[in-house]
């Protein structure tokens, strides 16, 4: 067949066990490929989902947290039916009716009247193209992306513990990882004893990241939530990041007489998070092993299967953008003038890749057919 196509569509429409929470998915999925000709091959897949919600649960510590007030403070004696009707008589929608007013909220006061609504909308996938130019020798091109644009709506009621006023709180998230790579790949068929394969490669990463968190911290009317129904000033924060690494690779694989294999990589990212005389970070691997059952022999006795292996590598790290020089926070305005404060922390000019070192040797016995065996590691790694 010169060609392949798939598409599917799903829909997910689950009722949370904690009431009033849900989670509706709708994701549609196409993937296929084409044969350009007998060497050249083209192959994509693209994934468009999309996650809505009324109220996801919440997880965080504190009173809001259903499961923290049940597992921690909430008394057996306490009638969880007359806590259904959790407005107070002739203060619906101002003041809550509970058990405790100092420190917990009513449970159905929580999951019907502090809502987590969430819009989520992602776009995966990758288009990748392969050349076979001989049976040993091929090329693959490929670039891929992660889309993740999402919208939150965080809603707090009058009298809440922690916003006796209520809140509203809206943040948009948006977040890109882009992936695009080649690999040179030589495998010749085993000819005697020996037999290897030889990969060269590279990619280069961006990454994008967006966010901003606006929040009204007190309501001046109940049960409107709307940024423009804040009762004091509006809270915001922004924050927009970049991140880019270039890579070059290459690994082997080699064996010999099928008892004896070494694998070999080397790698070299540039990173745009670190310094520019410190950007460029080098790491490799090597590890071996030996299957002495096979070398000797030993497969007809008791012992059906021994490998010793040994390992090392070192690999490196970047860090978060923006970790290298030191700048202003903007604050809000005073008296119609802009304020700024100095970092809580300095950052390092000269801050280097990270780079750890890892051993391992490990040695693994399988006997009487696989009925019985072990497998024993010792790993040291070192950062």
């Amino acid at each position: 067949d010169k060609s392949d196509f798939r598409v599917s569509f799903t829909s997910l429409n689950q009722t949370g066990i904690v009431p009033n929470t849900d989670l509706n998915r709708y994701t549609t999925a196409l993937n296929g490929g084409y044969n350009l000709t007998d060497k050249f091959k083209v192959r994509m897949n693209v994934n468009i989902m999309n996650n809505k919600s009324g109220n996801r649960p919440n997880l965080s510590y504190g009173t809001e947290n259903i499961m923290y007030l049940f597992n921690c403070w909430f008394p057996r004696n306490i009638n969880m039916e007359s806590s259904k009707n959790y407005w107070q008589a002739g203060r619906e929608g101002i003041n809550q009716f509970g058990f405790n007013y100092n420190y917990h909220d009513n449970p159905y006061f929580n999951v019907y009247e502090n809502t987590n609504g969430q819009d989520l909308n992602r776009v995966f996938g990758n288009l990748s193209l392969n050349y076979q130019f001989t049976p040993a020798l091929s090329l693959m091109l490929r670039s891929g992306t992660d889309i993740n644009n999402e919208f939150r709506d965080r809603r707090r009621a009058y009298s809440t513990q922690r916003f006796k006023l209520g809140s509203y709180r809206e943040e948009k998230i948006f977040s890109e990882e882009r992936n695009t790579d080649f690999l040179l790949a030589y495998a010749p068929a085993a000819t005697g004893d020996f037999s290897f394969s030889v990969s060269l490669g590279g990619n280069r990463l961006d990454q994008r990241f967006n966010t901003s968190d606006v929040s009204a911290p007190e309501l001046a009317v109940p049960e409107i939530y709307s940024l423009n129904n804040s009762r004091v000033a509006i809270q915001s924060f922004a924050f927009n990041s970049r991140k880019r690494i270039n890579s070059l690779y290459a690994f082997s694989n080699l064996s010999y007489r099928n008892y004896l294999f070494l694998d070999l990589s080397l790698r070299n990212d540039w990173s745009s998070t670190l310094p520019t005389d410190n950007h460029s970070y080098l790491y490799y691997s090597a590890s071996s092993c030996l299957v002495f059952s096979e070398l000797f022999g030993l497969q007809d006795g008791p012992l059906s299967f021994g490998k010793l292996r040994l390992g090392y590598a070192q690999v490196g790290n970047d860090t978060d953008p923006y970790q290298v020089f030191n700048t202003y926070g903007i604050g809000a305005s005073f008296g119609g003038a802009a304020t700024a404060s100095n970092p809580a922390f300095f950052n390092n000019p000269n801050l280097k890749s990270e780079e750890s070192r890892d051993v391992e040797l490990g040695l693994e016995m399988q006997f009487f057919k696989n009925r019985l065996g072990f497998d024993i590691s010792y790993y040291k790694r070192k950062t």
